[in-house]
């Protein structure tokens, strides 16, 4: 009978079991296929190519790469961030199923599947710091010698770093880092003088000194993985034949800032620019828009693009007055002009000419110029063209017969010829035809496009100034395209409109009906035509004043609306606001850039419905706005701000399937008031309520008010922050002691460590003046390293020699506690000099206790680590016994303060006696800062206080004084 109950038993849990993998298989199979449709893919981060946020944002070359292919494929991706060699480690376990950005290499090619075509295509190059310009030149391999270089484990270009100084013969060190960042931070910190990397990487503050062995890249999957490989090689087809441009717009909307970068001359190209600051430069002459004379200098596309281009360079350009096309060339043959600007792009009719053309900087298009109605053979017309033009050889003579050209020296007088009867056709580029047909004059002209003649337009220099062409060539490649459009819209929008003369020959037969029918249709047309000309002037002005994104007003809008608006106020107070959103990169670092532009688009919506019909409300630039108003009354300027703080201080929205957020929006506000008179400047008033702004972010105070100190103050800031680093590296600090004393012997007990700086252009500068700047803008945590150094130096030495010492005491910022590194960096500053831990105390402000949270936990690592530690400036603050005794001091310093002479009475000193009992009792040393009579020494010495700082006993001193003190 047990045995029959254990069988049952035992099928009846079988039977269960079976039910409940039934139950269960259907989701097990629905997360496998989810899971097999998921694509996982290596995500190494690298500038440009592959970045990322900390909430998981994802964008660069790589990244719109693959969603492009997924649009093919369906995939979805799983994007697994690790380091390059991690992840081809990942790849080769099958933790991966696809990586991208792999060079081609016998070695790889056994370990991976690679992609049928590449991605694109990859050099290696050599990068500095921008500002590293005199020590190295473009592909100058001899001044490389001894280099210290970094680059990424596992990286390709580290291989063919190596391969190209062994090829040179010359020697460097390489540094291998885990991360881009790291890398980034060591040539910043200038542990090494450059980075070998591919440049599919954006550059920052960086320029390329040497450009190396290019090749194809390709993304990689296992071996055995030929499905995924398929499936991504016949998108990629796809993508090449829909799309031919698209990995060229790519690289363009991620690195066109890499080739907008410092140029890198060779030290021949750098040699040649210093010896010809300036270039002589000839054109075609009168042709409008390209090369004219506006009524006081020759002006136009080609002028300004050379212009532009030689600024690139450091080169001026210096414009010669031709009468022809043909005068140029051979003035340029002569010698007596440095290039022509606008010589067609073709090298074969460059060497007829004798001359070498740069690449081409920019594009233009012919058209056909006729008269209307004028319509005949092409070989009968009679041609009107300029002597020596490409275009006659590559154009016209494929349609039209020698004999019946009439050459002309300008484009201007061969359009007039056309319109005199003197000639039945002539050839102009687009840019030039734009202008001369805003003639009236030529109205009874008519203009055809050719598409079979675009060309290109090039630099031609003599033959043997190869060095300027190939300087002008790295000008070209290093101008933003968009640039000379910029230039090119400037010199055709000029004077743009349109007449009721125009219009009629332009659209002959509406004319035709405006004569013939009733006058009500006159006037129809007329409406009609102005219609169309306030649209279109509608359209332009809210390109040139409007802001899309918010769409309010731009500064211009701002400026030129006050302008109109002025002589209504004249005698009133006026006021403009200039405010930012706080830590405003923080935003669209956390949510990303579309949250960053919802969080602006409604900040300007709601300051318009608080303020857009009794001020003027503008955005200037970024997260910056403007606000113009009357102060009509009153308390009014602080209303409209406390309003703003109310009303716009937090951005709900929803992301995803995360549900609603919450961002809290602080601001910076800066004030600027003036009586209205004719003779104020807006723009003035504008600078000035941007200056006070800054003033504001700088100080946290998020509030400041315009005056001429302020000016003179934030000149003075900035003058001292240009010059910062350079002091730094060039020992225009110095560090000066200031002894303690122990009073029952008049002995030093130990020493001060003070900053002082020698500017070599302003002279000795107070650190009352910048300590607070170093404090603000962080540089003070550099300064306070360099100076713990200078004191390490000097420990060393003295112990070395066995010389006698003291401890020194190094006054340490707030920002430190900030820095993840701190103790490391502590630490092996004092590990490198080998210095006793009793020799060092770190001297910390009250005010850190009060303003830092967790300041506790700090200063256990600190003690832990076997810092001795003081708190300064005791008492000047607002003390807290609760400090003294959670926290583990040292030393306790008392502000001098306490002495000063309105601080002599009972009550006071019954403070101090009282502070120095607690200490006493607490085993913490006591030392009273800023005694200078002899009074207060024994007053200390009587409450038992025996160390003293100050005057009467010994001012801060230069290094060798003190040693010699102390010697």
């Amino acid at each position: 009978m047990n045995i029959r109950n254990k069988k049952i038993k035992f099928f009846g849990v079988l039977g269960t079991l079976a039910v409940v993998v039934l139950l269960l298989l259907p989701a097990v199979q629905l997360h496998a296929e989810e899971d097999r449709d998921r694509v996982r893919v290596g995500y190494f981060i690298m500038p440009g190519y592959q970045e990322s946020t900390v909430g998981g944002s994802h964008w660069g070359f790589g990244y719109d790469y693959l969603q492009e292919i997924a649009k093919y494929t369906g995939w979805k991706y799983k994007f697994v961030e690790a380091s390059w060699t991690e992840c081809l480690e990942m790849l080769e376990n099958g933790e991966l199923d696809l990586v991208t950005y792999a060079k081609d290499s016998p070695e790889d090619r056994t370990r991976f599947e690679f992609s049928e075509y590449p991605m694109g295509m990859t050099s290696s190059v050599l990068t500095i710091r921008s500002g590293d310009t005199g020590s190295y030149y473009y592909n100058d391999f001899a001044s490389f010698d001894g280099m210290k270089i970094g680059a990424v484990k596992g990286g390709g270009s580290v291989s063919e770093v190596r391969t190209l100084f062994k090829e040179y013969g010359i020697s460097m060190t390489l540094q291998l880092f885990d991360t881009e960042k790291e890398l980034q931070k060591a040539l910043s910190m200038q542990t090494i003088d450059a980075i070998a990397a591919g440049n599919h990487r954006k550059l920052d503050n960086e320029k390329i000194i040497a450009t190396f062995n290019a090749e194809p890249f390709y993304a990689i999957t296992q071996r055995k993985n030929t499905s995924i490989m398929a499936e991504f090689d016949n998108a990629m087809e796809e993508i090449m034949l829909t799309d031919p441009y698209f990995e060229k717009e790519l690289y363009d909307k991620y690195f066109e800032e890499n080739v907008t970068n410092m140029v890198a001359l060779t030290r021949e190209e750098k040699a040649y620019v210093d010896e010809h600051k300036t270039v002589k430069m000839a054109a075609s002459p009168d042709s409008k828009a390209m090369c004219y004379y506006d009524g006081s200098k020759y002006t136009g596309i080609i002028i300004d693009s050379i212009k532009a281009l030689g600024r690139e360079v450091g080169v001026d350009v210096e414009y010669v007055e031709t009468k022809s096309y043909k005068e140029s060339l051979e003035l340029l043959n002569r010698g007596e002009v440095d290039l022509v600007g606008d010589f067609y792009t073709n090298y074969s009719w460059g060497e007829k000419n004798e001359v070498i053309l740069t690449a081409p900087y920019m594009e233009e298009r012919y058209m056909e110029v006729r008269r209307k109605g004028k319509e005949m053979p092409k070989r009968e017309m009679r041609v009107a063209t300029c002597e020596n033009f490409f275009f006659n050889t590559a154009y016209i003579s494929k349609y039209y017969t020698n004999e019946n050209m009439i050459y002309y020296d300008t484009e201007t007088e061969c359009v007039n010829a056309v319109r005199k009867g003197e000639a039945d056709v002539a050839f102009v580029n687009q840019y030039t035809a734009k202008i001369l047909f805003k003639d009236n004059k030529n109205l009874k002209l008519k203009t055809y496009a050719l598409y079979d003649a675009d060309h290109g337009i090039s630099i031609a220099v003599a033959e043997d100034n190869k060095l300027l062409c190939s300087i002008f060539n790295k000008a070209i490649s290093n101008l933003s395209p968009s640039e000379i459009m910029h230039i090119a819209e400037d010199h055709t929008q000029e004077g743009e409109q349109v007449s009721l003369l125009s219009y009629i020959y332009s659209n002959p037969v509406q004319s035709i009906v405006i004569l013939c029918v009733a006058f009500g249709t006159v006037v129809f047309v007329l409406l009609y035509f102005i219609m169309v000309k306030r649209r279109y002037n509608r359209h332009v002005y809210e390109l040139a004043y409007k802001d899309r994104l918010t769409g309010l007003g731009n500064i211009y809008s701002f400026e030129d609306t006050i302008e109109k608006r002025w002589l209504e106020h004249r005698g009133k107070e006026v006021f403009i606001i200039s405010m930012d959103i706080s830590h405003f990169a923080t935003i669209n670092e956390t949510y990303g850039r579309g949250i960053g532009d919802h969080t602006i688009s409604y900040v300007g919506r709601k300051l318009n419905e608080l303020y857009g019909e009794e001020g003027i409300i503008a955005r200037s630039k970024v997260d910056n706005f403007l606000i113009f108003g009357i102060a009509d009354r009153v308390g009014k300027i602080t209303e409209w701000m406390d309003a703003i703080k109310r009303e716009i201080g937090i951005f709900a929205f929803e992301e995803g399937g995360m549900g609603k957020n919450d961002i809290t929006i602080n601001y910076n506000f800066g004030v600027t008031t003036v009586q209205c008179t004719r003779s104020t400047s807006i723009k003035n008033l504008i600078d000035h309520a941007e200056m006070a702004r800054k003033a504001a972010k700088r100080r946290n105070a998020h509030l400041c008010y315009f005056n001429e100190e302020m000016e003179l103050q934030l000149l003075r800031e900035k003058t001292i922050e240009d010059c910062m680093g350079r002091a730094l590296t060039q020992g225009e600090f110095h560090v000066y002691y200031q002894p303690k004393y122990c009073m029952t012997n008049n002995e030093i007990v130990g020493a001060e460590a003070l900053v002082r700086w020698q500017n070599k252009d302003y002279g000795f500068m107070s650190p009352v003046e910048f300590i607070p700047i170093f404090e603000n803008n962080g540089f003070i945590v550099e300064l306070d390293f360099y100076v713990m150094e200078q004191v390490y130096k000097m420990l060393h030495g003295r112990l070395e020699r066995g010389e006698k010492t003291v401890r020194v005491s190094i006054n340490q910022s707030r920002l430190h506690f900030a820095q993840k590194n701190y103790i490391e960096r502590l630490n092996e500053l004092r590990d490198k000099y080998c210095i006793p831990k009793e020799l060092i105390e770190l001297e910390l402000t009250e005010s850190i206790f009060a303003q830092m949270k967790d300041i506790s936990e700090m200063v256990d690592k600190l003690k832990a680590n076997g810092y001795y530690l003081s708190v300064d400036d005791f008492g000047a603050g607002y003390s807290s016994l609760n400090m003294l005794k959670e926290i583990s001091i040292d030393t306790l310093k008392i502000d001098k303060d306490f002495l000063s002479g309105e601080n002599k009475s009972e009550r006071y000193q019954k403070v101090i006696q009282k502070v120095v009992e607690l200490a006493n009792d607490l085993n913490m040393d006591i030392i009273c800062e800023g005694v200078e009579r002899e009074e207060q020494a024994k007053f200390l010495q009587s409450i038992g206080c025996m160390y003293a700082q100050g005057y009467l006993y010994a001012r801060p001193m230069a290094e060798e004084d003190f040693l010699q003190l102390l010697s």
